[in-house]
């Protein structure tokens, strides 16, 4: 471990630099990833949901259908 630490230390300004932005466009990765799997779960509940409100819909002529047949 003692020898990454000192490799470090000897690293130029210049490959400081290019290590800070290395990490730099690692977080960019990590942020753009959360945020298309945000975007993508929002569109698949907003699809769920358009679906559940159909079958609710559904479910709601149904029972009109049932109630009309009971009481006639």
């Amino acid at each position: 471990m003692s020898s990454k630490r000192e490799n470090r230390r000897s690293q130029s300004p210049d490959t400081f630099m290019n290590s800070s932005s290395e990490q730099d466009s690692c977080y960019q990765t990590i942020i753009d990833y959360a945020e298309r799997t945000d975007r993508d779960a929002k569109r698949k509940m907003n699809s769920m949901n358009q679906k559940l409100m159909g079958i609710e819909r559904q479910m709601e002529a149904v029972e009109a259908e049932i109630s009309k047949a009971t009481y006639t």
